[in-house]
């Protein structure tokens, strides 16, 4: 699974953090997105971590590698593992 082209805009009066999400049991890619209201657009990041959050269980259960293009905290890297064993991925 690839996340790939993460980007934050505007939309509709909202603050969106958006990726390109293409996998191997897909036809083709899609965006995923996060929305939050415009007067909380300081706390989104273009890091990749919402969406590791999100997609990692999903990766595991397709038996995928997830490839973030984007930085990931090394804290949240280094629980991974962990977190596979408790979702007995």
């Amino acid at each position: 699974m690839l996340v790939s082209d993460i980007r934050l805009r505007n939309v509709n009066g909202q603050a969106e953090l958006c990726a390109t999400v293409s996998s191997a049991a897909l036809e083709r890619p899609f965006d995923l997105w996060y929305r939050v209201p415009e007067t909380f657009s300081s706390y989104l990041s273009n890091s990749g971590e919402a969406f590791v959050t999100f997609l990692w269980p999903i990766a595991c259960a397709l038996g995928e590698d997830l490839i973030v293009e984007a930085p990931v905290s090394p804290v949240l890297k280094a629980a991974l593992p962990g977190i596979t064993e408790v979702l007995a991925c």
